[in-house]
């Protein structure tokens, strides 16, 4: 009877060694379900922050799509703005249809016969190839002294301005100016103060980036073609400050283009 006793009571105390176990796991249990709504509930809102942060940034790519469209906007603005401005400075007048020579001999004094001997014997031989080629080629324009280089009674040296009576020659004429090359007589436009200005700040650039070692061209004493890598770049100076533009009016895109005399 005494052995059967304590039996029972090693199973009771067995048992609620057992049940206390049970306790320690339900409320075990209990903890993890606190966490695992915990988690739901962290879950639920990092879903939430992450919807409104892909909102956000949904919305920030929109504003920077659309700086970058009103940039473009403007700066295409400003380009044809300035190109505008500009054209006033090369409206076409009876200066088109002149150009000045410098480095012949000073004619007589109030001669007219002296000056077309100049020209002719110093610049239009030099250009042609025969006798009727000259003759041909007076026909084009007159010659009028404009400037001496000093003024002694008899100074060495004068400009000319060459008035053509048709502006379809000047190319012509320009274009046989190319025998020129390494002479003291130079062949240019006939421009005013202001594309004066224009073409110098070109010029300008032109030294600066031959120093670098970088291509460049003069365009109708307009416009600037830079050479790259990656392509041709092109500016347009108004004499105060030369602007990138994206393409140049009537001028199609190639490798190479011929510049200008001046350039």
């Amino acid at each position: 009877m005494e052995t059967q006793l304590k039996e029972v009571m090693e199973k009771l105390c067995n048992m609620e060694t057992k049940l206390a176990k049970l306790d320690d796991i339900d409320k075990r249990l209990d903890k993890i379900d606190d966490i695992q709504e915990k988690m739901k509930k962290l879950i639920t809102a990092n879903n939430i922050n992450n919807g409104v942060l892909k909102s956000h940034g949904s919305q920030i790519s929109t504003l920077e799509s659309l700086s970058k469209t009103q940039t473009e906007e403007i700066l295409d603005l400003k380009t044809k703005l300035f190109q505008t401005d500009n054209n006033k400075n090369f409206i076409t007048t009876e200066r088109n249809g002149n150009l000045i020579v410098r480095g012949l001999s000073a004619p007589s004094r109030n001669s007219q016969n002296s000056a077309n001997s100049v020209i002719k014997t110093e610049l239009v031989a030099k250009l042609c190839d025969s006798a009727d080629e000259e003759q041909e080629i007076l026909k084009w324009f007159d010659a009028e002294p404009i400037a001496f280089s000093n003024k002694s009674p008899q100074p060495s040296k004068c400009l000319y301005k060459l008035k053509f009576k048709n502006r379809g020659k000047i190319y012509e004429f320009k274009k046989r100016c190319s025998r020129l090359k390494g002479s003291q007589i130079s062949v240019n436009d006939d421009l005013s103060k202001q594309q004066q200005e224009i073409l110098s700040l070109l010029l300008k650039k032109k030294k600066e980036l031959k120093e670098k070692m970088t291509r460049s061209s003069i365009y109708a004493n307009r416009y600037l073609i830079v050479r790259t890598s990656s392509g041709e770049e092109y500016y347009e100076s108004n004499g105060q400050q030369l602007m990138k533009i994206p393409l140049i009016p009537g001028l199609k895109p190639t490798n190479s283009h011929n510049s200008n005399p001046s350039s």
